[in-house]
């Protein structure tokens, strides 16, 4: 018995298609902005379609067709909106005193002189224990073509916490000193070298990339770029096409010294990035 995995062009990591030794396949659409499921397709080629919340926090679902789907889904989205406005209610009562706040993220914003930007902030993450959440800090270049929120640096604060435990969750906010770690754009690759990546390594060596690049840094930024380029060499290096494309380009602009036109291409990215992430920026 064996199982084939299909994943998507652009990330490389969200499974789209399942197929086994028996010819049965089941599949997967994904929401472009969120890459969230969008409709599934089982062995018996019944569909399920998925809606989420202006947050995208969690998604609701019903079966093309079906009365009882109909119901259910109703019923699911009714408890899916509570546990949304629970944690929104929640988010309320945190203490970001220096962050704005939209439904459960709590922001703020480092800008640098060519209008690049950084985000900074806290995620009210729900949990599969549903009287419980996780508390997750970040950093996101918003001038990095992802246009949604991103965890890849950063991390959770305790583990499963509480609504009840407010007070204490108060306490752990206060006592988190990361973020005075990171006060101006140039403080931000001394950050990622002193924390965990979730992402892959061509995302971490983009972060590298893009940041010298805006800080003038031309010769360690071509370094880093360069070593996207080395990824032509991996055995699956379609997976890494988009990245290595973009590298090229960019060590385009640095051979030719067009350097206005690598920032311009940055803050157009930026652009898209924050229009996808609905926020006031």
């Amino acid at each position: 018995m064996w199982h084939r995995y299909t994943y998507d062009d652009k990330y490389h990591s969200l499974v789209t298609k399942v197929e086994d030794a028996y010819g049965y396949s089941s599949s997967t659409e994904y929401d472009a902005l969120w890459n969230a499921p969008m409709t599934t397709t089982d062995l018996n080629g019944e569909k399920m379609e998925y809606e989420y919340d202006d947050q995208s926090i969690l998604g609701v679902f019903c079966k093309r067709g079906s009365q009882r789907s109909k119901n259910v889904r109703n019923i699911q989205q009714n408890q899916r909106k509570m546990k949304s406005i629970e944690l929104n209610k929640i988010m309320k009562m945190l203490s970001f005193p220096s962050y704005t706040k939209k439904g459960r993220l709590a922001y703020s914003v480092i800008e640098h002189e060519s209008g690049a930007k950084l985000l900074k902030g806290f995620y009210l993450d729900s949990s599969i224990n549903e009287d419980c959440f996780f508390l997750q800090y970040f950093v996101q270049s918003l001038f990095d073509p992802f246009p949604h929120l991103n965890f890849s640096l950063g991390n959770r604060l305790g583990g499963h916490l509480n609504p009840s435990e407010i007070d204490k969750i108060n306490n752990m906010i206060n006592s988190f000193k990361d973020f005075e770690r990171l006060t101006c754009f140039s403080d931000y690759i001394p950050f990622l070298n002193a924390h965990p990546y979730y992402g892959s390594d061509v995302s971490r060596l983009k972060c590298y990339a893009f940041h010298y690049y805006l800080q003038s840094d031309f010769e360690n930024s071509r370094i880093y770029f360069n070593k996207i380029l080395d990824f032509e060499t991996h055995p699956n290096s379609d997976w890494f096409e988009d990245d290595i494309n973009i590298a090229r380009e960019f060590v385009g602009f640095l051979d030719s010294y067009s350097y206005d036109k690598g920032r311009e291409k940055l803050l157009q990215w930026q652009k898209e990035t924050i229009r996808g992430l609905k926020i006031d920026i």
